[in-house]
C-alpha cells in the first residue's frame, strides 16, 4: 500500500527555500520517505550514487533530500571539501535538477577528543555553528548533515558524560542558526538498543529532538570481525522499540539507516595457510552479490535475520613467507639450588614451528551476508510502521537496480 499519511509543517520564517519545509514531522510528501549518503572515494563512485536519479524512470519521486559525502571538520573555524570539489558539484546539481534537497554530510575530520574540547568551550563551540552555517548559506544549501562519530568509536566512553550536554548545546545552538536561515539540519548517530542499555548515549537523543529536523540512525554494521548479518530486523526492531520509548521523542523525526552493502568473510577450515592465501575481510555491494555468489557455484539462501547468506570453500597452496625467531633467553635473577624432579605425565610435545619456504595447504570457507532489495523493503516497512520519516540508505550506488521499483510500491 502508498504511504498515505501526509505531514506538513508551517513555517513563514522558511518560506526562502525553494522546496517544501518538513516543519515538525519530517516528510516532504506523501510518497518521499527515502533519503541516502552518496559517497565521495572516486569519481566514479560519486557517479554510481546518483544512478538511480539519472535513470528517468522517476525513482526521485520517492526521495526527499540526499546527502553527498563532501566535506570534514578541521577544526573549530576550518571545514574542508573531502574528495574533489568536482566530484560535490556534479553530485548536487544532479539534485538540484532532480528537485531534491541537497544536504551534504560534514565528518569529523580533527581527531581523537579534538571536536570534544571544541563543543566543550563555549567560545570554539560557537565559532563552529558559524562556521558550519556559513557553509550552509554561501553554498545555497538547503541544510547540513553532522556525521561526528568520534565520540563514539575514538574518545572512548569514560568521555561521555562530559561531551554529552557539551554536544547537545552545540546541535540546538546550531539549529537555531540554521532555522533562522530557512535552512534544516540532520544529525546522524549509531543507535541504542536494548531498552537503552546498549548503544551510544552520548548523541543524547532527548536533548536534541526538539530542535533537529532529521535524527538518522545507523543501524548497520552489527557484524563486523566475524561472519554474521550487517543489519538483522531484530536489531531493527530493537532499535525503532527503544527509539519510542524516549521521553519527547519525534518518531516522525528519525530516518532508519539502512545498508546496500554486505560482507565477505574467511574463516580456516584445516590445514597451515600459505603466505599467498587471502584471509581478508571484503565489502561486497548488493548489486555484485548475486554475480559473485554464481561464479563460485554458491546458492544464496535467506537467513532468518532477513538478509541473504551464501557460502563457498577456498583451498590455498604455497610457502610460508617469514622466519619466526625464538624470543632471546634472559636467565633469571634468582635461581633455585635444587630442581624439582619432572613429572613425565604433564609434559607435552614441543611445539614445531614450520620453517620459511615449506609448502602448506589450507581449506578456508567464505561466508557472504549481505541485505537484497526485500531485505531493505522489510526495513522500510518496518521504519514506516513505527511513524517514522523513512530510510537513509547506505550508500546510494551500492543498490541492486530492482531496489527502487519495490521502494516505490511502498
Amino acid at each position: 500500500m502508498r504511504r498515505v499519511s501526509r505531514f506538513i509543517g508551517a513555517c513563514a520564517l522558511l518560506a526562502a527555500i525553494a522546496m517544501p519545509w518538513p516543519g515538525d514531522a519530517g516528510a516532504a510528501t506523501p510518497t518521499r520517505f527515502v533519503t541516502g549518503w552518496i559517497p565521495n572515494w572516486s569519481t566514479s563512485v560519486m557517479t554510481e550514487g546518483t544512478r538511480a536519479l539519472n535513470a528517468g524512470q522517476g525513482y526521485e519521486s520517492i526521495f526527499v533530500e540526499v546527502s553527498p559525502f563532501g566535506f570534514s571538520a578541521t577544526g573549530a573555524g576550518t571545514i574542508a571539501v573531502s574528495g574533489t570539489e568536482a566530484n560535490l558539484s556534479t553530485a548536487i546539481q544532479t539534485l538540484r535538477t532532480r528537485g531534491l534537497w541537497v544536504v551534504p554530510s560534514i565528518t569529523d575530520g580533527t581527531g581523537k577528543l579534538v571536536m570534544a574540547g571544541i563543543l566543550a568551550d563555549p567560545v570554539t563551540r560557537t565559532q563552529h555553528v558559524n562556521a558550519i552555517t556559513d557553509l550552509v548559506v554561501s553554498r545555497n544549501f538547503d541544510g547540513i548533515d553532522l556525521d561526528y562519530e568520534g565520540f563514539a568509536f575514538d574518545d572512548g566512553r569514560s568521555t561521555w558524560d562530559a561531551t554529552r550536554p557539551n554536544w547537545a548545546a552545540f546541535v540546538n545552538e546550531l539549529a537555531a542558526a540554521l532555522h533562522a536561515r530557512g535552512r534544516m539540519l540532520s544529525i546522524t548517530v549509531p543507535p541504542i538498543w536494548a531498552a537503552g542499555t546498549q548503544g551510544y548515549t552520548v548523541y543524547a537523543w532527548p536533548e536534541i529532538i526538539g530542535s533537529i529536523d532529521r535524527l538518522r540512525l545507523m543501524v548497520y554494521d552489527w557484524s563486523v570481525s566475524r561472519p554474521g548479518p550487517i543489519s538483522p530486523m531484530l536489531w531493527v526492531n530493537d532499535v525503532l522499540a527503544y527509539a519510542a520509548s524516549v521521553p519527547g521523542m519525534q518518531m516522525s523525526k528519525l530516518q532508519i539507516g539502512v545498508p546496500t552493502y554486505g560482507r565477505s568473510w574467511a574463516t580456516v577450515v584445516s590445514g597451515t595457510c600459505p603466505a599467498n592465501a587471502d584471509l581478508t575481510t571484503r565489502s561486497v555491494q548488493m548489486r555484485n552479490a548475486p554475480a559473485l555468489a554464481a561464479s563460485k557455484g554458491a546458492t544464496p539462501a535467506r537467513d532468518v535475520s532477513g538478509e541473504v547468506r551464501f557460502s563457498w570453500n577456498e583451498s590455498f597452496t604455497g610457502t610460508t613467507s617469514a622466519n619466526i625467531t625464538p624470543p632471546t633467553y634472559v636467565p633469571p635473577t634468582i635461581r633455585a639450588n635444587e630442581v624439582t624432579t619432572a613429572d613425565a605425565g604433564t609434559l607435552a610435545p614441543a611445539l614445531r614451528l614450520t620453517a620459511s619456504g615449506t609448502q602448506v595447504t589450507c581449506s578456508v570457507r567464505r561466508t557472504v551476508y549481505y541485505p537484497d532489495a526485500d531485505a531493505v523493503v522489510q526495513r522500510a516497512e518496518a521504519a514506516l510502521a513505527a511513524g517514522t520519516a523513512g530510510i537513509a540508505i547506505w550508500a546510494l550506488g551500492y543498490e541492486s537496480a530492482d531496489l527502487w521499483p519495490k521502494l516505490m510500491a511502498l
